[in-house]
């Protein structure tokens, strides 16, 4: 079966319903979810732009090594992914 003729799961559906409303207005909701968990991702994304070393972690504990400019990029995806979770559970 083709990649683009493929079902999209339930659980990708749900989770894309979910990310796709608003959040909780809570303190917890905000500070944690909005200010310290994307401090996470972001430590990621400085240590790939630092060290030019990342990696993308598989199945089974397996892992795919990225060097060079393509453990920068995975930095800006890091650094995407930890911008979108502040933005929308803080803002």
């Amino acid at each position: 079966m083709s990649v683009w003729k493929r079902p999209i799961g339930k659980e990708y559906s749900d989770l894309s319903g979910a990310l796709s409303g608003d959040p909780s207005d809570s303190f917890w909701t905000k500070w944690f979810g909005g200010v310290i968990f994307p401090l996470l991702p972001l430590w990621g994304a400085i240590a790939c732009w630092v060290t030019k070393e990342g990696f993308v972690p598989g199945r089974h504990g397996s892992r795919f090594e990225l060097e060079g400019i393509q453990a920068i990029i995975l930095g800006f995806l890091l650094f995407a992914i930890s911008d979108f979770i502040h933005v929308h559970c803080f803002w």
